[in-house]
């Protein structure tokens, strides 16, 4: 006797294989791979640095708690490493960061002060008019402006502005803070770059200029009078010859530091710590050093970092690397009501203990 023929739905068919329960966390998880592939598929292997590999390890596999929401974590991770490509390559791994304002390519040159309700993200090939001050009283408001976007004179960048590739910028325009510039931007007389800033390359300087320091230049820019600025006057080289000790000086610290807090398989407290002591080098009394500055006391840490800018690395990867912790550290780390600060607490108790016990 044949058994009893049954018909089934395409949609019957698919929730045997529980395929919609992990349809989400299968499309979030691959959303963060070709975004990182996006990016670095076509990339040098020189361009991709040590710490921008570790960044990618831990947003890929580290950085969850197996007992939390997986796909929130995924997008938790997925924007901390954008955050990341786009201050060291001025490129994104996501479409659209969340809780941005997000305004279309037009022009905007009628409008002198953007609302202060959030951090703001530009599409391509707008266009920007006379004395438009980008401010918020906000410490965590940051601009991010798409290729080809147009600033006529005398506009104001007083929080963190990141810029993708061919922008244009006329007269006197100000750059304070922390500023990413993409590739073959433009800029015509006494532009004044005040805070930490970092050129793409094939940027052109027309006429002068006024850089300060923590200026870094990726390769071809060209300047039309006068040579490449050089800051050599302004930074003091670091003090590499002792650099194997003092690695075995730095792992030996990190790892008592965490065996103290009972930490060990903290990958987060770790990387911390060590961007800490990178940034402190070869500091007396380290322990007390680490614990000022983790918990910033009376703004020693952002101060620490601010003065590790001016700092030249014997090489320009080096140099990357530095600029990626320093950016990590003010955006990342000191913000008022970061979620790393938070995240973090049993790190700087840990140090806490460690510097008092010596």
């Amino acid at each position: 006797m044949k058994a009893e023929r049954k018909e089934w739905t395409l949609q019957e068919w698919l929730d045997n294989f529980q395929i919609e329960e992990y349809e989400q966390e299968s499309i979030t998880w691959n959303e963060l791979l070709m975004g990182i592939a996006k990016v670095t598929a076509m990339m040098p292997i020189d361009k991709i640095t040590p710490h921008i590999i570790k960044s990618m390890f831990m947003a890929l596999y580290l950085h969850y708690d197996p007992n939390g929401d997986f796909v929130s974590q995924v997008k938790e991770n997925h924007t901390l490493l954008d955050k990341i490509f786009r201050k060291t390559y001025g490129k994104s791994i996501i479409e659209r960061v969340e809780g941005y304002v997000v305004c279309p390519t037009g022009d905007y040159s009628g409008i002198e002060h953007f609302p202060d309700i959030g951090s703001y993200v530009f599409d391509p090939f707008c266009h920007f008019g006379d004395e438009c001050d980008f401010g918020s009283t906000s410490n965590n408001v940051h601009y991010n402006f798409g290729t080809g976007c147009r600033f006529r004179d005398w506009c104001k960048f007083a929080k963190m502005s990141e810029f993708r590739s061919c922008c244009v910028f006329g007269e006197e325009n100000q750059f304070d803070i922390i500023t990413v510039f993409g590739d073959n931007c433009t800029f015509f007389d006494d532009c004044e770059f005040k805070g930490l800033t970092r050129f793409g390359e094939g940027c052109e300087f027309h006429r002068c200029q006024q850089f300060g320091s923590g200026i870094l230049f990726v390769d071809s820019c060209t300047f039309e009078r006068g040579e490449r600025p050089t800051n050599a006057e302004a930074v003091r080289m670091r003090n590499y010859q002792a650099a194997s000790d003092n690695k075995k000086r730095i792992d030996a610290l990190v790892e008592y530091i965490l065996a103290v807090g009972k930490l060990q398989d903290d990958i987060v407290s770790a990387n911390l710590l060590y961007n800490a002591l990178t940034v402190l080098d070869n500091t007396d009394n380290p322990a007390l050093k680490l614990m000022y500055f983790l918990n910033n006391t009376g703004g020693q840490g952002r101060e620490i970092v601010n003065e590790f800018i001016k700092i030249n690395a014997p090489t320009k990867a080096g140099t990357i690397l530095n600029l990626d912790i320093a950016i990590w550290f003010l955006n990342e780390y000191f913000p008022e009501k970061s979620k790393l600060w938070d995240i973090t607490y049993s790190v700087r108790a840990a140090v806490a203990e460690c510097a008092f016990r010596h």
